[in-house]
């Protein structure tokens, strides 16, 4: 089995964001060890900055990514995979390669890190 990540995104409350960080944090170390081979990470879309990028490995099925691609788009940001081509969904098959989700700006700087074009 190889080592896969994920994310816990709760929208939290905009007021108070630090405890819905806390709780998220908590459900995430209770779960991780029923994971073997993951790791877990909380955030919550109300603490600022929280989450400024996601990046998933390939066969996520159009129900695990719907939501998710929606909220991303209707904030400005891409939803490609890792050639630059938009995820699309309702298609034949269900299943997606490897993405990145992120705004226009750090999608760019993420793509060009995963070619290999990146220098530092």
């Amino acid at each position: 089995m190889t080592d896969s990540s994920a994310i816990i995104v709760s929208h939290g409350q905009p007021s108070e964001p630090e405890v819905a960080e806390d709780e998220l944090a908590r459900f995430a170390a209770e779960v991780s060890p029923h994971l073997p081979g993951w790791r877990l990470q909380a955030a919550t879309l109300a603490q600022p900055g929280a989450l400024d990028a996601a990046l998933a490995t390939a066969n996520s099925a159009d129900w695990d990514l719907a939501a998710a691609v929606l909220l991303v788009q209707e904030a400005g940001g891409r939803v490609t995979d890792l050639h630059g081509a938009p995820i699309r969904l309702n298609q034949a098959s269900v299943k997606h390669p490897a993405f990145v989700a992120a705004g226009p700006r750090l999608h760019d700087a993420i793509l060009a890190a995963a070619r290999g074009e990146m220098t530092v």
